[in-house]
């Protein structure tokens, strides 16, 4: 494959530089020697970039008339690498994508799973083609991660590189162990595109098709770009119609605001060290166990249901989603209670769209902030629990409090090498001292003006992802009009299924609970 002999390549001419220094020694001038072995060092520990490799051409020619033989053969390799090495087109990583690729590691995923459950199996030949314009239209589709100890960096292939079959998965039956199993495999992120399909039947009847994508390559928001993009592919033949323009960093977007504000904001929440030691509630069944494979149960709230929840809400003040986190926080105080586990404070993890505060529309790639809301056991057990959420959730999400997680993720993946910052995020997660985040809670809307292509008849659409150990259990919402589909994962080890099903039971009456306090309901909520 090319993308191989490029890295091989690459690897090769910058090795040939650290020769220098024995080869020709005499004949350089004073420093000249140490100057080349630094050079090559420097690139043969970073991912083959074109002016890495222009500069590598530059220095083997250059030392040529003084006696370094190898110098047109390395420049030649050196040239060649750069003619064939991939190109832009995507935006660089920043450093939310670069804290996903060190959080991925044996024991840890970062795959996020969209799921399409349909009525009848899609049509082969149009899904097929869908992929490839995808990968077309969308240039994060067709590209790869390159790491190496001192970076990590995003080449983008050209159009074609990548057959569409190698990317569509066409299964059997199977069991949920196998789904998940294949769910959480990993994805070879320097050889094939960060996304796949999978399709096949579903256990009860009906098929499945489910989009899994890597997380430095999208978040939320940006998955659901990339299901419109597939989704256009499915429903017209022809040539690519194109995507969105690419998106800029991140720090270019803050740029505006200010050195100050960026300096204020990084001593403002620059902390790592405070996380280590805190030991915050966790819905776990065994907090010191080896995380295994990420599973999930479900459960569905009806229209009727999720709209007498929205009139429950506004009877009091309140938004939906502030009833949907009290469930949350009650259901799991009692279900900690049952178990007769000590009081501690709860820390929610509610990840945050950043794209709105910055002005950016729908995009690929990650502009997630995340929202920290804090509660005593007292304040959980509070009838103004709802009154609570909704204060400290509206102050969090500014983007000056819910820009925490990219400055701090952002500078540690800047001062850190790759792996040491996957050596650091890996020894904190399994940290038997601490235990920062109580639960994931995330409510992820399906775009309004996403259109189901004909002859794709989709029974509903949900999102789950991978968890860590801290908080081990994530609640994900995906709603649309049709109501909410809920989602309970974890990790096996961490938590049985009986567990998390008594969890997700809990969460369920405390809906009911506030569904039938609205006005005239008269309604049930089913799981």
């Amino acid at each position: 494959m090319r993308v191989l002999r490029v890295r091989t390549a690459a690897a090769l001419a910058a090795a040939s530089l650290l020769a220098v220094p024995w080869a020709v020694p005499e004949a350089l001038p004073p420093g000249a020697a140490t100057a080349a072995a630094a050079l090559g060092a420097l690139f043969l520990l970073s991912p083959p970039s074109r002016p890495a490799l222009a500069a590598t051409a530059l220095a083997h020619l250059g030392l040529w008339p003084l006696g370094w033989g190898g110098g047109p053969w390395a420049a030649g390799l050196a040239a060649w690498a750069l003619w064939a090495c991939p190109g832009g087109g995507a935006a660089p990583p920043n450093g939310l994508d670069r804290f996903f690729v060190a959080h991925d590691y044996p024991g840890m995923r970062v795959n996020s799973h969209l799921f399409l459950d349909l009525l009848s199996p899609p049509d082969r030949p149009a899904l097929l083609r869908a992929v490839a314009r995808l990968m077309e239209d969308l240039p994060v589709a067709r590209s790869l991660v390159w790491e190496a100890p001192l970076g990590v960096m995003r080449a983008v292939t050209s159009r074609g590189t990548f057959r569409p079959e190698a990317l569509v998965d066409w299964h059997g039956a199977e069991d949920e162990r196998t789904e998940a199993e294949a769910l959480d495999a990993p994805f070879r992120l320097a050889r094939r595109p960060p996304f796949r399909l999978r399709v096949g039947p579903r256990p009860g009847g009906g098929w499945r098709l489910v989009m899994s994508v890597h997380h430095s390559a999208a978040d939320g928001t940006g998955q659901w770009v990339l299901l419109e993009r597939l989704l256009a592919g499915y429903a017209v033949a022809g040539p690519a119609a194109g995507g969105p323009p690419p998106q800029p960093r991140f720090r270019r977007l803050l740029a505006p605001r200010g050195g100050r504000w960026l300096l204020a904001m990084v001593r403002r929440h620059l902390r790592p060290m405070d996380k280590v030691g805190v030991r915050n509630a966790s819905v776990l069944e065994r907090e010191d166990a080896r995380p295994g494979l990420t599973r999930h149960r479900q459960a569905s709230l009806g229209p009727e249901a999720w709209e007498a929840l929205r009139a429950a809400a506004h009877g009091r003040g309140s938004s939906r989603n502030d009833l949907v986190l009290a469930s949350v926080l009650v259901a799991s105080d009692a279900w900690r209670r049952a178990r007769s586990l000590d009081d501690r404070p709860f820390r929610l993890l509610l990840p945050t769209d950043l794209r709105p505060l910055l002005g950016l529309g729908p995009s690929a790639g990650n502009y997630v902030g995340v929202v920290r809301a804090e509660f005593t056991p007292a304040e959980v057990r509070s009838p103004a629990l709802p009154d609570l959420i909704r204060d400290r959730v509206r102050e969090g999400r500014t983007l000056e409090e819910a820009v925490e997680t990219p400055v701090n993720l952002g500078v540690l993946s800047a001062v850190l090498p790759p792996w040491l910052f996957r050596r650091a995020l890996r020894r904190f997660d399994l940290d038997p001292r601490s235990f920062f985040f109580s639960l994931l809670v995330s409510t992820i809307r399906v775009p309004p003006g996403l259109a189901w292509p004909e002859g794709l008849a989709v029974e509903r659409a949900w999102i789950r992802g991978s968890i860590q150990r801290q908080p081990g259990v994530g609640v994900v919402l995906t709603t649309d009009d049709r109501g909410a589909e809920v989602v309970f994962e974890y990790r096996e080890g961490l938590s049985t299924e009986a567990g998390v099903e008594d969890l997700l039971r809990r969460f369920l009456a405390e809906v009911e609970r506030w569904v039938r306090s609205a006005p005239g309901a008269q309604v049930a909520v089913q799981g």
